[in-house]
């Protein structure tokens, strides 16, 4: 529809209805948690592997490295090993 005399143009459309607008609200509400866990919480991982009877254990942290060494000498302890800065200490 054109009034002709201004130069504006209408359209006679309108929307009364829509579906998906319930999935496009979900999928915003998870990437924002997505968000949240991937800045704001710490990345750790916990390595342990088997092998030839001996235990080895790795541990990283996205935090700062000194409290990522202090976790990683808590989870020595619990197993009740010694890490390679303690053996080369001892020698």
């Amino acid at each position: 529809m054109a009034d002709i005399r201004t130069g504006e143009y209408y359209t006679g459309l309108m929307v009364t209805r829509n579906p998906g607008v319930n999935i496009v609200w979900l999928g915003s509400a998870l990437g924002g948690v997505g968000l949240f866990l991937a800045f704001f919480l710490p990345h750790r991982r916990t390595i342990v592997r088997l092998a030839d009877g001996k235990i080895t254990l790795g541990y990283t942290d996205s935090r700062a490295r000194d409290v990522s060494e202090e976790k990683f000498a808590e989870l020595v302890e619990r197993f009740g090993g010694r890490t390679k800065s303690s053996e080369n200490k001892k020698a």
